[in-house]
């Protein structure tokens, strides 16, 4: 770590469970909560605005914990509340908004994981540029066996990063996938995670930054749009109102599924 070292939360709340830290030009963001709470959310979602404060050149985005992420906290108290005034419209925008702006970031963005990515951990680490994992990592959308729309606005940002053949299976049925079985370049796979990961990430700090915002502003056209996630977000509410969705959750609690 160089002299311009810092570490701050992006909110001022020791609870957001986000991390900022930046060194030599690269910005670390790092999950310290393994399920996705409001607070971490909106955290997440005021990222591109941290970033634009700072002199980074590079991001990268990674987990404290021996898994990255585990999706939403459904039992916090914040999210069950929001779930219970309008059957989880507000976290489901709040969740769309969270990926086009990641999408759209002005510099580069790279994924670290290790063991599991499931549901919003997932949506995040797709909306990122690039993405490292061991060879154990694995991804699952489990939302169909909950009976919910896969939402988020993450299904197209899905079809341009794995294609669509492992889109239908991510999200139709929704078992893990190792991140080996993913199309070449999905993921780097690598046994040298953090190693890997800096030094890719310190090759991409010494590119032109300039050029680098003009091809990820290119690029950022797989970001769903604002139309797009209020449709995904109108297809979630419909989900979660059907009878299919009620049986799932009965048997997930139950313990079927």
């Amino acid at each position: 770590m160089g002299p311009e070292c810092m570490t701050l939360l992006i909110k001022d709340d020791p609870d957001s469970g986000v991390v900022f830290e930046q060194a030599e030009g690269i910005a670390t963001i790092t999950l310290t909560r393994k399920r996705m709470s409001l607070k971490m959310l909106e955290a997440l979602a005021g990222v591109p605005e941290f970033v634009a404060k700072s002199n980074a050149r590079v991001l990268t985005l990674q987990s404290a914990g021996d898994d990255f992420c585990h999706g939403i906290d459904l039992s916090d108290s914040e999210i069950l509340g929001s779930v219970q005034a309008d059957q989880g419209r507000s976290v489901a925008a709040l969740g769309g908004q969270v990926v086009k702006r990641w999408c759209e970031l002005s510099i580069p963005t790279i994924a670290v994981i290790s063991n599991w990515t499931i549901g919003a951990g997932a949506c995040l680490v797709f909306a990122c540029d690039f993405r490292f994992a061991t060879p154990l990592a694995r991804v699952s959308f489990p939302e169909i066996d909950r009976g919910m729309h896969l939402s988020w606005g993450i299904l197209p940002r899905l079809v341009q990063e794995c294609g669509v053949s492992m889109t239908r299976r991510l999200a139709m049925l929704g078992d893990p996938v190792s991140v080996e079985e993913f199309p070449v370049d999905t993921f780097t796979v690598t046994q040298n995670l953090t190693d890997d990961a800096h030094e890719f990430a310190a090759r991409l700090a010494e590119k032109p930054p300039e050029a680098l915002q003009h091809i990820k502003s290119v690029l950022a056209s797989s970001s769903p749009t604002n139309d797009q996630i209020d449709e995904d977000v109108r297809r979630f509410v419909d989900s979660v109102s059907s009878p299919g969705f009620a049986q799932a959750m009965a048997d997930w609690f139950s313990g079927k599924r």
